[in-house]
């Protein structure tokens, strides 16, 4: 991970591609039984032999079997989505599309008191007693000035995708209920198609356990940045939000101040922050058993949390690639996404890279 931020400036240009695997579990129990008596018609078929197979019999099978071997090689949902030649195979289907249960649950969503217990005052918004995680599809969740806005006005663009106008920051507020009350209501008031997303790039920072207890479906999207170019970014921002407010007792420390952990007074900017394999590492997407991993890997509480890796799908894109933007990086988003709708990115969508 620490190899990915530090060469990031250079790969820019490619993006990565997100593959899908079905897992199937075979049933190794039989029936005793409808064992013995198959057993006993084999036994039968040795002591009295029909004779020799017809010429054509043969063909039939050996027809069938390529017809077999073709039709498993096709693209399923589940599946590889890419062809040897790495283009998307023109006749995959996103094995979200097929989710009949979701869909169900959007079209006629079951009432929030099923949902919420608001009986109970918990963190001012109700407990959390039903399943809730057919309420949201995606989120971008990293990291902060790393291209998220850019990204969020862009897949608003689909009429497939609906992600809100605003940051939902809930979770990382610790505040999941209000959360899901808000998506409540969204899926209320849309088509049960449409894909439904939140943007809060802290929560890879802060919410995770959210994420694997009530959403552990929900795909995830992290853009990353050169480290030393989102301090720079970061840095900026913060400069520039006081002096919009004309907050003059408020102003950012000196650089020399902001090495090392964030506290209070830096506003969340600091060094540290730039480090975005600790906040990665916390999705458990590698083994991390060597002890040269680990060593870079100082935080005590990261070590806890990959004890519960995620099994969530995660799209990794660098802010350049949008700087960029071209077919490759929209269909490989429509993929992840499950949707087939995005246009191109419009060039004013991206006028805050160079800040």
């Amino acid at each position: 991970a620490t190899e990915l931020t530090s060469t990031m400036n250079d790969q820019g240009g490619h993006h990565n591609r997100t593959l899908y695997h079905n897992v199937t579990h075979l049933d190794s129990d039989h029936d005793t039984e409808c064992g013995s008596k198959v057993d006993e018609e084999l036994a039968n078929k040795r002591q009295h032999p029909t004779g020799r197979r017809s010429p054509l019999l043969l063909l039939i099978f050996l027809f069938g079997a390529l017809a077999c071997l073709f039709i498993s090689s096709r693209a399923r949902p589940g599946d590889d989505p890419y062809d040897s030649e790495g283009e998307i195979a023109s006749d995959y289907v996103h094995p979200s599309r097929y989710n009949s249960t979701v869909l169900q649950q959007r079209a006629d969503p079951p009432p929030l008191s099923s949902l919420l217990n608001t009986s109970i005052e918990l963190e001012q918004g109700g407990c959390i007693i039903g399943s809730v995680e057919w309420l949201l599809d995606f989120s971008i969740i990293g990291f902060p000035k790393c291209g998220t806005s850019s990204l969020k006005r862009w897949l608003n663009t689909s009429s497939s995708i609906y992600l809100d106008g605003y940051e939902v920051n809930g979770l990382s507020n610790n505040k999941p209920n209000r959360v899901i009350k808000h998506l409540h209501q969204v899926v209320s008031s849309l088509q049960p198609e449409v894909k439904i997303g939140i943007k809060n790039p802290t929560d890879l920072e802060s919410s995770l356990h959210y994420y694997r207890r009530y959403f552990p479906n929900t795909q995830l999207l992290v853009l990353l940045r050169h480290p030393v170019h989102w301090f720079q970014s970061f840095y900026n921002f913060r400069r520039r939000k006081y002096h919009r407010l004309g907050n003059t007792s408020t102003i950012m420390p000196p650089l020399e101040h902001l090495i090392g952990k964030c506290h209070k007074l830096n506003d969340g900017v600091c060094t540290d922050r730039a480090r975005f394999h600790h906040a990665i590492s916390r999705l458990g997407l590698t083994p991390l058993n060597t002890t040269k991993e680990l060593a870079l890997l100082d935080n005590l509480d990261v070590l806890r949390t990959l004890q519960q890796p995620t099994n969530q799908k995660v799209f990794f894109l660098e802010v350049n690639q949008m700087k960029d933007a071209n077919d490759d990086l929209r269909r490989d988003l429509q993929l992840f996404l499950g949707v087939d709708d995005l246009p191109s990115m419009p060039p004013h969508h991206n006028k805050t890279y160079g800040r």
